[in-house]
């Protein structure tokens, strides 16, 4: 596959793990099989804008979870976790407050 070859090539064995277990995330067409027994709390985010991984994605999962809850960050897209920062904090850390 070449995706392994980029992987490789990643500076850091976190790096690698973090992009490898991204591919194996998109790979797995039955992860969201597994949302139902999820069996504890979840927070679900997603950035309003998001092409690739639109709001409404995020909405089925948090729905299906026992326990699940979604947050949508206002005016951001795809890439926006890093200029979204303070408001994705602010809603893990109130997530973590409640749990």
């Amino acid at each position: 596959m070449a995706h392994l070859g980029w992987a490789q090539a990643r500076s850091t064995p976190g790096d690698r793990g973090q992009y490898l277990a991204c591919i194996e995330w998109m790979l797995d067409v039955d992860h969201a099989a597994r949302w139902p027994r999820i069996g504890v709390p979840a927070l679900v985010l997603a950035l309003e804008h998001d092409l690739p991984f639109p709001p409404r994605g995020g909405r089925l999962a948090a729905a299906v979870m026992p326990q699940g809850r979604f947050a949508e960050i206002a005016g951001h897209a795809h890439g926006g976790a890093i200029a979204a920062g303070d408001q994705i904090g602010a809603a893990v850390l109130e997530f973590f407050a409640e749990h």
